[in-house]
Order: C-alpha cells, then structure tokens, then sequence
C-alpha cells in the first residue's frame, strides 16, 4: 500500500502522464523520418544509402528505448490506481519520496537498486 499523499501522487501521475505524451510525439516522429527516408532513397550514391540505414537504425534505437519507458511508465501508472505504487517490489518498504519525483517509473528503493546493480 503506498504511503504517499495524495497530492504527491497526484503530482507524480501528472509527470508521468505528460511524459508518456512527450513518448508518444517522439515515436510518432521518429517513424515518419524513416518513413520519408525510405521513400527518397532510390536515386541515391552507396555512401549515402550506408548512412541513412545507420540514421534508420539509429532512430529504431530510440523507438525501442521510448517504447520501453512508455512501458515502464504504464506500469507506474496502473501501481499508482491500483494503490501499490511507491512501494519496493523487492523488499517491500517504501520507496523515497525524493526517489519517486526524480524517477516516478522506479520499482525498487536505494538500497535495493544498488544491489541489482552490484549483482549486474
């Protein structure tokens, strides 16, 4: 159960949703430049077409690092209605008030994610 106010969680909820929009913008764009890349490249030299499939990449890139974030912050957001959110999903305490606002999507307190990331 979380140990939030509401307000803070209110305040978090809004953070994220605002980021998932950003997300979703930059997914949107991100695929119309590969789509209008991929409909200018038949009059091109071969050293051009190597750098736009490494700029096509590139772009995928961020379409999976965005899809991902927008995932991680749908999860935040379905803890936050299911009243679990701001609690560590390893060891059950709650998570910073400071951790949250700087990071909303985080699952795991301090001490928690520093342990993953030694055992990484």
């Amino acid at each position: 159960m979380t140990t939030l106010p509401t307000t803070d969680l209110q305040e978090i909820a809004q953070k994220l949703k605002a980021r998932q929009q950003e997300l979703l913008h930059e997914i949107a764009t991100a695929e119309a430049d590969i789509e209008a890349a991929a409909q200018t490249q038949e009059a091109l030299d071969p050293e051009e077409l190597a750098q736009r499939q490494e700029a096509k990449e590139v772009r995928l890139g961020e379409i999976a690092r965005d899809r991902n974030e927008l995932a991680s912050i749908g999860r935040a957001l379905a803890r936050i209605e299911a009243g679990d959110y701001g609690v560590c999903v390893a060891c059950g305490k709650p998570i910073a008030k400071e951790r949250l606002l700087a990071r909303p999507e985080s699952t795991h307190c301090i001490a928690c994610k520093a342990e993953l990331e030694a055992q990484a």
